[in-house]
């Protein structure tokens, strides 16, 4: 089960702190590749002397009113006006979801092998090729396994297994 080190941890979350079941799963590898790792727990002095690029990494501790040593965060940062990070295969490992049939349907326009005329109907000696809404599932989808966290069972289940090559 690819679930193996954090997941005491996931309980906690899931569990006892009744957390949104929502995740998707990376190697620690990739996210040192991405520029990311674990958070820093300072206390508040330290916390003040850090600078602006240290914060981004950076939770401040204050005894028992701010503990977050039950947390296992890490971070990607990234520059003002980032849009995103490039999520492809082999990248996500797992997928928790909240909902057992949950699946990332997207409606995509697909061609349908015909050509538009300049009146809009198929035509032979059209100019552009018709385009028709389809609904699909991302290819990464076929490749990555999506639990169900079972809140009664405390357990984790599968609801997705990755496509057999």
């Amino acid at each position: 089960m690819l679930l193996r080190e954090p997941v005491e941890h996931l309980h906690w979350l899931l569990h006892d702190q009744a957390f949104p079941q929502w995740a998707l799963l990376f190697t620690r590898e990739w996210v040192y590749q991405a520029g990311g790792g674990p958070v820093w727990y300072t206390r508040k002095a330290q916390h003040r002397t850090l600078t602006a690029e240290q914060r981004n990494w950076a939770v401040r501790l204050e005894g028992y009113t701010s503990d977050w040593l039950h947390e296992r965060e890490w971070r990607v940062p990234v520059i003002p006006g980032f849009t995103g990070l490039q999520i492809t295969a082999g990248i996500v490992k797992a997928v928790l979801t909240g909902e057992p049939t949950w699946a990332p349907w997207r409606r995509v326009l697909e061609p349908t092998g015909y050509l538009i005329d300049m009146d809009d109907t198929p035509g032979l000696d059209g100019v552009a090729p018709e385009l028709a809404p389809q609904w699909r599932l991302p290819a990464l989808w076929e490749r990555i396994p999506a639990f169900l966290w079972d809140r009664p069972n405390r357990r984790f289940v599968l609801v997705h297994a990755p496509a057999q090559s």
